[in-house]
């Protein structure tokens, strides 16, 4: 199923919105909908981040953070997991948790394409970085 976040987002917000009107599992997969919004703006603030961090150093990243309301450390963050993943393909279907996971390995590159290969959740990749963790 194609998703149209847009259309969501306007359907729930439309103050005439009647709950009666959709079925459970199109309600069900507006879940995923609304959590796909979050990790998106995660990535976007990240690769802007990292931009206005190339262009004008911290000191750029903390005046637009004050600027928009964002902690400063929270755009750092999101650049700097954006950085360690950019030669990495990024699969759209991996929640931000997974991809700071996955960032903050120590082998990037290696443990997306064991999450890739084994399906993993984020359960499973905290399990397996924890062992990995205690073995270094």
């Amino acid at each position: 199923m194609l998703i149209d976040i847009n259309k969501t987002v306007k359907i729930i917000k439309d103050s005439n919105f009647k709950w009666d009107d959709f079925s459970l599992d199109v309600v069900e997969s507006w879940i995923a909908e609304v959590a796909e919004i979050e990790t998106m703006k995660q990535k976007l603030l990240g690769r802007i981040a990292l931009e206005l961090y190339h262009r004008g150093g911290l000191k750029e990243v903390k005046n637009v953070a004050k600027q928009a309301g964002i902690p400063w450390t929270t755009l750092k963050g999101y650049a700097d997991v954006v950085a360690r993943l950019k030669e990495i393909y990024i699969p759209e279907d991996l929640t931000w948790s997974q991809l700071k996971l996955i960032a903050w390995s120590p082998n990037p590159k290696q443990m997306m394409e064991k999450v890739l290969n084994e399906e993993m959740t984020y359960i499973e990749m905290r399990k397996f970085l924890g062992h990995l963790i205690k073995e270094q």
